[in-house]
């Protein structure tokens, strides 16, 4: 059997909370959306 180094992933998943609302969401770093309150 043969061993391969996975590499570590540089992006991480970010939890964001509106400071108006208190609503919280679960975002990737590199996200192309816009962050909107319900």
């Amino acid at each position: 059997m043969r061993w391969e180094l996975i590499p570590k992933p540089r992006s991480i998943f970010l939890r964001v909370k509106c400071p108006k609302c208190a609503n919280e969401q679960v975002i990737f770093e590199r996200t192309s959306n816009y962050v909107k309150c319900t």
